[in-house]
């Protein structure tokens, strides 16, 4: 025999030796390594034996308030519940009241938007919807992404709209769960015809910004709840038929100073109990508070450059020509004002006043 032979019958011997404890080695990781396996599936974490009601009302927590409505992707949305566990998954894509607020805006793909919309619609089920869709200006006709929602608009709880006039859905059907309409429907184009809602039965509140004031027809003596921004003729025209709100937000903007010389007649909100008056543009808004008859009124928030020179003494008026007994007057000044903390505690003993939000005492 050659003697290289020997050497390699004497080298085989050895790897074989190897392999072999190494197999032994491998054998023992692997029995060791399905205990370990095992004892994991036999763990169950403590969040997934919480029962199903709880963790849904973790879930809706998880998300914005409704009716304010989750990103359709990514993070705050129910789709990134569903991808944290089988488990979850299966309550997520089967609780419809994870899918019933819709927003339909953002920097998504109108395609991928309108494919997400219809799948969020359908594990909706039957619960009432909150729908809030927002188009740019440039836009001529309504996309493909809002017909889906569109054809559901007898569930529609909560409504939100930013869209061209000339984008603007026709609505044919009545809604009878909206509760709320937010309408913006400032465009490049002033183009289109009267807004015309139908079956609003249950409709309270609205949100009303430019071209919607003139444009929208609604039943304003239902509401309860009033925020226009809008021209001053625009929101008394508006206000005078609205005798039930509670609550009204007026921002005020126009091309000149609305006069109580123009002012046809008073305007009597005898349910008013919180008024807000903002005017960005520093101009009197003694014409819309001296045309207002507000009885029942309890806050009154407003800037003190829209009173006029004087206006403590057009507070005064206001408040003896409305016979109300306010609880809160809050009044914002730019600069130094037209008086001072101790001439309005004076002239309001009663009334607790705040000036840019600091307490008069």
């Amino acid at each position: 025999m050659l003697p290289y032979m020997e050497a390699d019958r004497r080298c085989l011997l050895d790897i074989e030796a190897r392999i072999l404890d190494l197999e032994r080695s491998i054998s023992t990781l692997r029995t060791e390594q399905a205990r370990v396996q095992e004892r994991l599936n036999s763990y169950t974490y403590p969040i997934l034996t919480l029962p199903n009601e709880i963790t849904l009302e973790i879930f809706l927590r998880f998300l914005p308030i409704y009716p304010k409505s989750p990103p359709l992707i990514g993070l705050h949305s129910p789709t990134c519940l569903a991808q944290v566990c089988r488990q979850w998954k299966e309550l997520v894509l089967t609780t419809p009241e994870l899918w019933r607020a819709i927003g339909l805006r953002g920097k998504i793909p109108y395609k991928q938007r309108r494919e997400i919309s219809a799948v969020w619609i359908a594990r909706s089920g039957a619960c009432p919807l909150s729908i809030d869709i927002e188009l740019p200006p440039s836009y001529r006709s309504l996309p493909e992404m809002c017909i889906e929602a569109l054809a559901h608009q007898a569930r529609w709880e909560h409504l939100k709209l930013n869209v061209p006039l000339s984008a603007f859905p026709v609505f044919n059907a009545p809604m009878p769960l909206l509760q709320s309409l937010d309408l913006d429907i400032n465009s490049l184009d002033s183009s289109g015809g009267e807004i015309e809602f139908n079956g609003l039965s249950l409709l309270r509140r609205v949100v009303a910004t430019g071209l919607a004031v003139s444009k929208v027809t609604l039943p304003w003596g239902q509401l309860t709840s009033l925020s226009l921004y809008a021209d001053a003729r625009q929101c008394l025209s508006v206000l005078r038929q609205a005798p039930n709100l509670v609550h009204c937000h007026l921002d005020l903007w126009t091309s000149g100073i609305f006069d109580s010389d123009q002012v046809e007649q008073d305007i009597a909100l005898p349910r008013l109990e919180v008024l807000v008056l903002d005017n960005a543009y520093g101009l009197s808004m003694l014409g819309v508070l001296n045309s207002l008859v507000i009885p029942a009124l309890r806050e009154l928030e407003l800037e003190e450059d829209s009173l006029g020179e004087n206006p403590i003494s057009s507070l005064q008026s206001f408040i003896a020509k409305s016979g109300c007994r306010l609880e809160r007057m809050d009044i914002t000044r730019v600069g130094g004002g037209k008086g001072d903390a101790n001439s309005y505690h004076l002239a309001f003993p009663s009334i607790p006043i705040f000036l840019d939000g600091v307490v008069v005492s």
